[in-house]
This record gives structure tokens, C-alpha cells and sequence, in this order.
């Protein structure tokens, strides 16, 4: 009789041994599995950091400002963040972010403060900023296989634009809301509707309303009063400066 218990004590003892050896090994297999995640998920989370901070490195190396950190009443939507623009590509990534140079960044707070004395409810919405010259490259690039006036819209890259100095905005004015304005044509619409040449000549023809005739006249007065100067064929597009002041007083951007 005892040698029967003690034969089952010696059993138990085995297999209470087996048992913790197993959850060991299991415990011990899980805890790997659960480091190598986690590890796999710091190196994509780093790799996805870097990516996203690409563009805005760039920015900041050169002396650029977020806009949006000198004043909550701009509106921002980078359409060359999505594929929603001319290109039909995503060339900025990430980037949710409008920056300018300092200089063109206080001359857009000045435009601001004179679109308040225009309308109170009205602010800017920004479509682009800086650029990095090898965006405008890139740009470029799936440009010249489109059938459009190339020297009418895009900067060849070897000229620079005053976008890769942080020196050029591209805007229309909305509502409180973010709600665009009518101005007659969307962002990069290319054709003349978008020209500033004759919009007395594109209302009378019915191209144009009224309204948005008017809407553009107050845009480039507030923007010119500011000390920026638009362009012949792109109503949102004004310029802070020549490019040879950008080249001599400012980084270009690459």
C-alpha cells in the first residue's frame, strides 16, 4: 500500500514537472513572438516617420514656417497631397502642412488682416506653398506628357519656380466653413478662364460670372496691397517676390 502511494506521488510529481515545462517553453515562444512584433512595428513605424518627414525636413532646414503656426484662420488643403489635382499623382505624401518662406509668410498675414477689412467671414484657403525642387522636377516630369502649354503653367525645373524658394502661394478665398468662393474655375483649371488678361472679356462672354469677375478683383487688390504680384494665367497663383530676389535673399529649396 505505500509503495502504491508513493509510486502515484512520483507520477504526480512527473507529470506537474511536464506540464511546467511545457507552459515554459510555450510562455517563452509567445514572449519572442511578441518582441519580434513589437520590434517589426518600431522599424515600420520609424521607416513610416522618416517618410512622412521628408519633405518637412526640407522645409524646416531651409528656414520655412508652417503658416498655420502664425495664425488658426488660414485654411489648408495641399491638392498635390492627393490625386485629385492636374497630375492625377500623389507627389507630396503626407504632407498636410503649408509652408513660405518668413518674408512671403508676414506679407500673407498682412493680405489676411486686409481680407478681414473686405469681408470678416472670409479667409484664405492655401492649395500650395513651397515645393522642393526635386518635386517640381518630378512634377515636371509627368507634365511634359500632357497635352498643355507647358511654359504657361509649370516652371521648367533649370528656371526654378518661386514655389522652391518658399516665395510663391497658391490660394482662393472661402467662407468660415472652408467653403471656396466662386472664381470662375477651380485650382489649376488650364484654359483661359483661368487667365487674368481679359476677365472683363470672359464675363461678358459668359465664361465667367459676375461674381466671380468680382471675386477675382478682390483677391489680387487684397494680395497686391500685401505686395505680392500674380500671374498672367493662373488666378490663384501670386508671387512675393522676383526670382532673382529669391535667388540672391533666399534658400532654394531641393
Amino acid at each position: 500500500m505505500c509503495l502504491k502511494n508513493l509510486k502515484n506521488y512520483f507520477n504526480k510529481i512527473f507529470f506537474g514537472f511536464i506540464v511546467a515545462a511545457c507552459m515554459f517553453f510555450t510562455t517563452g515562444r509567445l514572449e519572442a513572438s511578441k518582441n519580434t512584433i513589437a520590434c517589426k512595428f518600431r522599424v515600420h513605424h520609424k521607416k513610416a516617420a522618416h517618410f512622412k518627414g521628408y519633405i518637412e525636413r526640407a522645409f524646416l532646414k531651409s528656414g520655412l514656417v508652417d503658416v498655420q503656426t502664425l495664425s488658426n484662420r488660414f485654411f489648408i488643403q495641399l491638392d498635390y497631397s492627393d490625386t485629385s489635382n492636374f497630375l492625377h499623382k500623389d507627389v507630396y505624401g503626407n504632407l498636410n502642412k503649408c509652408y513660405l518662406n518668413k518674408e512671403t509668410a508676414e506679407k500673407l498675414l498682412i493680405a489676411d488682416s486686409l481680407l478681414q477689412l473686405e469681408n470678416k467671414n472670409y479667409h484664405f484657403l492655401l492649395f500650395d506653398g513651397a515645393r522642393p525642387l526635386s518635386i517640381q522636377k518630378l512634377m515636371y516630369d509627368l507634365y511634359r506628357k500632357m497635352p498643355v502649354a507647358q511654359g504657361l503653367y509649370l516652371s521648367h525645373p533649370d528656371h526654378y519656380s518661386l514655389h522652391n524658394y518658399g516665395a510663391a502661394i497658391d490660394l482662393t478665398i472661402c467662407d468660415e466653413n472652408g467653403k471656396p468662393i466662386d472664381m470662375g474655375t477651380k485650382f489649376d483649371h488650364f484654359g483661359i478662364e483661368s487667365h487674368i488678361t481679359d476677365e472683363y472679356g470672359l464675363m461678358k462672354s459668359g465664361k465667367i460670372t459676375e461674381q466671380a469677375y468680382n471675386n477675382r478683383r478682390m483677391v489680387r487688390r487684397v494680395m497686391q496691397k500685401a505686395k505680392f504680384t500674380p500671374i498672367l494665367f493662373e488666378w490663384w497663383h501670386f508671387n512675393s517676390c522676383s526670382r532673382g530676389y529669391a535667388a540672391a535673399h533666399y534658400t532654394l529649396v531641393k
